[in-house]
């Protein structure tokens, strides 16, 4: 199966907003919740005209046993799970276009796939990586900027 193939199955889900963030919740067909949320970098930037903003992107997900995380869940249903994740941050960016989008991954597999979406996904939405930056013993944190 290819990665297009597989990118085209997300999960349902709808983008809210408040004052500091943008966020959705979706569950998959093992019923495990995850949790997107684009936060604000600086809360002193105006709430009322949240384009063209530096956001922090999370995402965290809760098993059957209320169990929070964002480490790997090994469920076998990952390509699903980034399939929504990418729909996400596509609709995220056609609504607010975001200036600048931070996020980071801890684990080997976890930066090498993102370091893959990055450069087949940012160049068609209107994105560069402006950092990949070690932050801590195995993480890495990206950066992407507006072109």
């Amino acid at each position: 199966m290819k990665l297009n193939e597989v990118l085209n199955k997300p999960y349902s889900y709808t983008l809210k907003y408040d004052d500091y963030s943008v966020y959705t919740s979706f569950i998959t067909d093992d019923k495990v919740i995850y949790d997107v949320e684009f936060v604000l970098e600086s809360y002193i930037q105006s709430i009322h005209d949240l384009k063209n903003k530096a956001f922090t992107l999370d995402f965290t997900s809760l098993d059957k046993k209320n169990k929070s995380s964002q480490m790997i869940t090994n469920t076998g249903d990952e390509f699903r799970i980034f399939a929504t994740i990418m729909a996400i941050i596509k609709e995220f960016i056609k609504k607010f276009q975001p200036s600048q989008i931070w996020f980071s991954a801890l684990e080997k597999s976890r930066i090498s796939l993102y370091k893959k979406l990055i450069k087949k996904f940012a160049g068609p939405l209107k994105y560069k990586l402006t950092s990949a930056a070690y932050s801590g013993a195995d993480g890495v944190l990206f950066g992407l900027r507006k072109m």
